[in-house]
């Protein structure tokens, strides 16, 4: 009978079992980030805040969109850029100013490239680039283990 129950228990498909992401509704008509910055507190139990841009117009409206995506497109709307505060458990909405910040999410993940260094040794032909990249998640999916330092051994061109 024990080994009949445990064989009843499904085991866990830790490919099929990706942590789905806080989906944001949103109507921003008249409003501003300060509201929003307090809906997406409320909504997801992540402090969002929006100090120095608080009367900026945030007119978007989103419809079940994830919380990271919900994010970058209010950022891309109202001239500001996400930033992480308080070791990542709080996010910010700041002034874009110069910055150059390229950003992808995927569901609970968003993915930031924070610097690319270029080097074309003289002894060889092929060019060599790092890039450096911030891993972002909601605060509230627990993360296990992450590679500190992945190898990738070829890329391509994007033709754009």
């Amino acid at each position: 009978i024990i080994f009949g129950i445990f064989g009843a228990i499904p085991a866990a498909d830790p490919l099929n079992s990706a942590p789905r992401p806080t989906e944001v509704k949103w109507d921003g008509t008249g409003k501003v980030l300060g509201h929003l910055a307090d809906e997406l507190t409320k909504k997801t139990g992540v402090p969002v805040t929006a100090t120095s841009v608080l009367k900026s117009k945030c007119e978007v409206k989103l419809a079940g969109v994830p919380f990271w995506e919900a994010l970058e497109t209010c950022a891309a709307r109202t001239g500001t850029r996400v930033r992480l505060a308080d070791g990542g458990r709080a996010v910010e909405l700041v002034p874009r100013g110069e910055s150059r910040e390229v950003a992808a999410t995927s569901g609970a993940f968003r993915l930031v490239a924070q610097q690319t260094v270029g080097r074309a040794p003289l002894d060889s032909a092929e060019s060599v680039y790092e890039v450096q990249l911030l891993v972002h998640w909601e605060p509230r999916v627990r993360v296990y283990k992450m590679d500190s330092a992945p190898r990738i051994t070829r890329g391509h061109r994007s033709r754009r």
